[in-house]
């Protein structure tokens, strides 16, 4: 279950994107699923489900997420990465590089460049954490180059959000 603080932030973010003309370029949160996660998944795994309960894939500038419905097609991505499937999933990309969730610590990780063994994979924070303050709030910048200067990031501080 994801906190009250996040699902706020989501209602806030929803209201936003309505009412500003600019809406549907600055992002896209899509409606909440009722599929859950699968027999036996982690509970990190368990945890991005409870995410896709209230936003079934998102837009969010220049971070994507990726639905109930993209998961499986999308895990092409970790089955290079150290330890493979069986240690990660892919829940979206920022640029076109992959993000990825560790399914035995629950922390999400951004990978640079190609997903391979070698792939430089930096670990970001857990899942909750990651989508309150990265994707919903202030330390979006640290993950996108020039934030300040994409339309998500402008909602979020007209929203006051950062």
């Amino acid at each position: 279950m994801i906190s009250e603080n996040l699902s706020r932030k989501i209602a806030v973010v929803r209201e936003g994107l309505l009412a500003d003309p600019e809406g549907l370029i600055a992002g896209d949160l899509k409606a909440g699923t009722v599929a859950s996660a699968p027999s036996g998944a982690s509970a990190a795994l368990a945890g991005y489900y409870d995410f896709l309960v209230e936003v079934d894939g998102a837009r969010c500038g220049s971070i994507d997420l990726w639905s109930s419905g993209e998961l499986r097609d999308k895990q092409y991505v970790v089955q290079s990465l150290p330890g493979g499937r069986e240690s990660w999933v892919s829940i979206g990309q920022v640029l076109y590089e992959p993000l990825v969730l560790n399914l035995e610590s629950g922390k999400v990780s951004q990978v640079s460049g190609q997903p391979t063994e070698d792939a430089e994979i930096r670990e970001l924070e857990t899942l909750e954490t990651f989508l309150d303050e990265f994707v919903f709030g202030p330390r979006y910048a640290e993950i996108v180059p020039d934030a300040d200067q994409e339309e998500w990031f402008q909602l979020l501080e007209k929203l006051a959000l950062l």
